[in-house]
């Protein structure tokens, strides 16, 4: 590209100093090259005053830009390759000479073919693909060779395995058993089954029994001296009075719950106190206290 004498060696356009024009009113390029003072010759990659201007000696980045003309030559649009004008088909040989047709068509079919595997062009072997594929070819081989050896060895470590577990298995079951072992292990069954028997009997006869004399005092006699007369007297002395509004809605007598607490109804009273509100078990088990 032609370079104006304002266009550094970067390819940019520079103008006036950024200081004002009167420290230089225009770049201008110095051409790299020349004479040393001792008059010795200076080439272009040694002269460092080519970075210099002309006119006032600053350096080139100390001019303001003005454009870039390496972007003009990017931004340039090549021109559109032309067609190539197609070549006029030979000549067919006349008919009367079969050979020459032969020749031109084995030649035009030459050209056309494509390379066949391991040829560097029609005809001509590729020596060092043939070492190749001959060499993957044998690794491939001694491969498949080990891998039929082994499954082979493998399923006749089987067939061996099974046969002397099919010869184990008629000895096993020739073993006889201890007749006392066998009458040991009935006898066990036998008094754990009648243990089980005896123990659901009992649990049976506990729950249809009729309540027995001493229970009845118990749940028939008065309460003690000094004890609460009511459910509002017993909860304002627990100090859960937060509970004496939820009791009497629900209409919940002193008596029913201590004959539930003394009785066989524990279960329907922890229900019924959870279901007047009371969650906590520690106020739970202090009402339970209570009532015995």
């Amino acid at each position: 590209m032609p370079m104006g004498r304002d266009i550094d060696i970067m390819g940019y356009q520079r103008g006036a100093h950024v200081d004002g024009a009167a420290v230089c009113p225009q770049y201008v390029f110095k051409i790299p090259g020349g004479t040393n003072p001792d008059g010795t010759a200076l080439f272009g990659w040694n002269d460092s005053a080519a970075v210099l201007c002309t006119r006032c000696g600053h350096r080139d980045s100390d001019h303001v830009v003005i454009r870039d003309t390496t972007l003009d030559e990017m931004n340039k649009k090549e021109e559109p390759a032309r067609p190539v004008a197609a070549r006029p088909p030979a000549a067919k040989p006349p008919a009367a000479s079969p050979a020459a047709a032969m020749a031109v068509h084995e030649l035009e079919h030459a050209v056309h073919a494509p390379l066949q595997l391991f040829e560097l062009e029609p005809g001509v072997a590729d020596p060092l693909a043939s070492v190749a594929y001959a060499d993957a070819k044998r690794e491939h081989e001694a491969k498949v060779k080990a891998r039929v050896l082994a499954e082979k060895a493998e399923a006749a470590r089987i067939a061996q395995a099974m046969e002397s577990a099919s010869l184990r298995q008629p000895a096993a079951r020739a073993v006889s058993v201890d007749p006392s072992e066998e009458e040991n292990a009935r006898r066990l069954a036998d008094e754990n089954e009648r243990f089980k028997a005896e123990v659901e009997a009992m649990v049976k006869q506990a729950r249809t029994a009729p309540p027995t004399s001493s229970k009845v005092a118990a749940l028939s006699a008065l309460p003690p001296e000094g004890s609460p007369a009511d459910v509002a007297e017993m909860l304002s002395k627990l100090n859960l009075s937060q509970y004496i509004e939820k009791f009497e809605e629900e209409g919940m007598e002193l008596s029913v719950l201590i004959a539930l607490a003394r009785g066989d109804g524990k279960e329907a009273l922890d229900e019924a106190l959870k279901e007047a509100g009371v969650k906590s078990v520690g106020h739970r088990l202090k009402i339970f206290a209570a009532l015995q």
